[in-house]
């Protein structure tokens, strides 16, 4: 079964530096689907950020610990499995 988005976030989330922010992306499909995402169009290593950045071990979403102006950007989520990816809709991500 092809993959599905089944929760994401909100189009737009501004954030405090001193508040964790979540961007929740939760899927579905058979297999199971694998979440990768973008900033900015280009692919997005969330444990290349010095561990301020997380994905959840059971769906896409991501934690932000210490959210950093170099967070600001557009965001999206892809749920990817053998028959094809589901992409959440883009996310703005920018400093209060």
């Amino acid at each position: 079964m092809p993959p599905t988005i089944t929760s994401e976030p909100d189009p737009e989330v501004i954030f405090d530096p001193r508040v964790n922010i979540e961007l929740i992306c939760q899927g579905k499909g058979s297999p199971a689907p694998v979440f990768t995402w973008t900033k900015d169009g280009r692919f997005y290593e969330p444990s290349a950020q010095n561990n301020r950045v997380a994905m959840a071990s059971d769906s896409g979403t991501l934690i932000f610990t210490q959210a950093q102006t170099i967070d600001q950007g557009w965001y999206q989520c892809n749920a990817t499995n053998q028959y094809g990816t589901a992409v959440s809709r883009k996310v703005r991500v920018r400093l209060a």
